[in-house]
């Protein structure tokens, strides 16, 4: 599968289940997402990382405009932040981080079921 085709599935399966279940569903998004992309291993992580810093970043931004600054701000003292803006960036990149690994995972275990498969197949006389 391609790679922008993989970003879009990471976006329509997160957006559509954040809706329906918690918020760390965007992991298993992403970690679906991978288990049907076809990219090399960087590549998949900057699938997952972009779809979900842009996904949790927009998020955190829209409850920062939402609230008017108040409930980030009140985060941000609890965490000793000097701008609340920084909490949105760091729920970013912290989406990002684990959206990109959760899909690489996903990626390397339908690789590890495949080749083990072909191994399988290949080998009849492994018993």
């Amino acid at each position: 599968m391609k790679p922008i085709t993989t970003f879009f599935i990471l976006i329509a399966l997160s957006l559509i289940l954040s809706y329906i279940l918690p918020w760390w569903f965007l992991f298993v998004a992403s970690f679906t997402a991978g288990l049907f992309s076809s990219s090399k291993q960087l590549k998949n992580f900057l699938i997952g990382f972009v779809g979900g810093l842009l996904l949790w970043g927009s998020y955190s931004l829209y409850i920062y405009i939402y609230s008017e600054g108040k409930l980030t701000s009140k985060i941000a003292q609890l965490l000793t932040l000097p701008n609340p803006l920084l909490l949105v960036l760091i729920t970013s990149v912290l989406g990002g981080l684990i959206a990109g690994i959760s899909l690489v995972i996903g990626n390397l275990i339908i690789n590890t079921l495949l080749a083990h498969k072909k191994i399988s197949i290949d080998n009849k006389n492994t018993w």
